[in-house]
């Protein structure tokens, strides 16, 4: 079974999707108004997929303050100096396409520990964000 086929018998996951240029309290504001998303995708000017930021990460950066400092001492330069999500992102982003192999994807996404991935079409534009638990359902339903 090929990802475009699963993007027919599945529901893409919540995501929000922001410019490099996005400030942190922007995406705060922003996700506020999203009742279950937690992917947050970093595109370019053309709307191509150029990073990723998890919530976890997001939530950790803003509320460092009214904590108490625990940081590795490497993190701080970071920590000082970060106001828009390209500063925090991962630039590193794993993502499928539609004419990928669902089982390579999902065999990726397992040696990666990741739980949701970005679906980009040959633009590396996002079209939709399949989850692990959905992409392994087709998969033993296909293999069956």
């Amino acid at each position: 079974m090929k990802v475009s086929e699963a993007l027919t018998q599945v529901d893409s996951l919540p995501y929000l999707t922001v410019g490099g240029d996005c400030t942190l309290e922007e995406i705060s504001d922003r996700i506020k108004d999203q009742r279950q998303a937690r992917g947050i995708y970093v595109v370019d000017a053309e709307g191509r997929l150029i990073g990723a930021l998890s919530l976890g990460v997001l939530i950790r950066h803003l509320t460092a303050a009214r904590r108490r400092p625990v940081f590795h001492v490497r993190s701080l330069l970071t920590r000082l100096t970060s106001a828009q999500v390209v500063d925090l992102m991962e630039k590193h982003v794993l993502y499928a396409r539609p004419e990928e192999d669902l089982h390579e994807v999902l065999d990726r996404m397992i040696r990666g520990n990741i739980k949701e991935i970005p679906v980009v079409n040959e633009d590396r534009r996002l079209m939709a964000v399949l989850s692990l638990l959905d992409l392994w359902r087709l998969a033993g339903a296909s293999s069956g």
